[in-house]
């Protein structure tokens, strides 16, 4: 059997602008993504990763088609993405980890992981791990699958800090 695979997955959306100049979801997230990578790289963990210039449908194509060549049985391969969230309202804040639901016990594995790093990096309460049967990222992908929603970058607050401490949240 392979060993620990991920398909990192950054944000495609180049038009969610955040509440800070300079605080574009797709180009923050391919930040991380780097700085995500260079841990994986250290701790042995085989990764591929989207393009910018993908459709949602690619990725998961990809992703899938990762899956199926590789050899996996439901083990050692996670499809893990990263995005921040938005809302009307300036003042929501915090993080959570979306997952395609509870009887996924690999994907709500990596997310309850997920969220322990999360509530250390974050200065604001998080929102905890939360279900959506319709995103198609978590529910088209045939590996455990999670998305984070690392911060609203709706609000001001949560914007500055992961411009700031995009680092500690990877």
């Amino acid at each position: 059997m392979p060993g620990p695979t991920v398909y990192n997955s950054p944000s495609l959306q180049e038009h969610n602008v955040g509440a800070v100049p300079g605080y574009i979801e797709e180009d923050v997230m391919n930040r991380l993504c780097d700085m995500i990578e260079a841990l994986q790289d250290y701790n042995g963990i085989k990764r591929y990763r989207n393009k910018p210039d993908m459709t949602l449908k690619q990725v998961i194509e990809e992703s899938n088609s990762i899956y199926r060549k590789g050899g996996y049985d439901g083990k050692n391969y996670l499809h893990d993405a990263y995005h921040t969230n938005a809302s009307s309202d300036r003042s929501v804040r915090g993080g959570e980890v979306l997952i395609a639901g509870e009887e996924y016990q690999d994907s709500l594995r990596a997310a309850k992981l997920r969220m322990k790093y999360l509530e250390a990096a974050t200065p604001s309460p998080d929102r905890g791990i939360k279900v959506r049967k319709d995103l198609g990222e978590i529910t088209g992908t045939i590996a455990s699958a999670n998305i984070t929603e690392f911060i609203f970058h709706t609000n001001p607050d949560d914007a500055k800090d992961m411009l700031d401490r995009t680092g500690e949240y990877a």
